[in-house]
């Protein structure tokens, strides 16, 4: 009994694992498109698309960075591990939240 726990808390580790690296990886992607989408030049509707992403990605990333400070402040009195101190997953949230936003945009107000 004691050995099937401990195999399904591995198998359970071994998935976190791959999950982290597919999030590493997707993050990775998407900073390289983002910084690709904001150096290149275009027209007026092109701003425009890119402002909206910008906006949107700060947006959603202010609030997620408040929700978590919040937990953080009322419920993790002694636990200091969170978004803010790992600044790769929060750079990789960034480019995928702003991705999402340039894609979803584009599709609304064209390419």
């Amino acid at each position: 009994m004691m050995g099937s726990n401990l195999a399904g808390a591995q198998t359970w580790q071994i998935v976190a694992v791959y999950a982290a690296y597919a999030f590493l990886v997707l993050g990775a992607v998407c900073l390289v498109f983002m910084l690709a989408a904001v150096f290149r030049q275009g027209d007026e509707r092109r701003n425009y698309i890119l402002t909206k992403a910008c906006t949107h990605t700060f947006l959603i990333y202010t609030g997620i960075v408040f929700v978590m400070g919040m937990y953080a402040l009322f419920f993790q009195k002694h636990h200091n591990f969170s978004m803010e101190s790992t600044p790769v997953a929060s750079l990789g949230l960034i480019a995928i939240l702003f991705t999402g936003s340039l894609f979803l945009n584009k599709r609304k107000y064209g390419n």
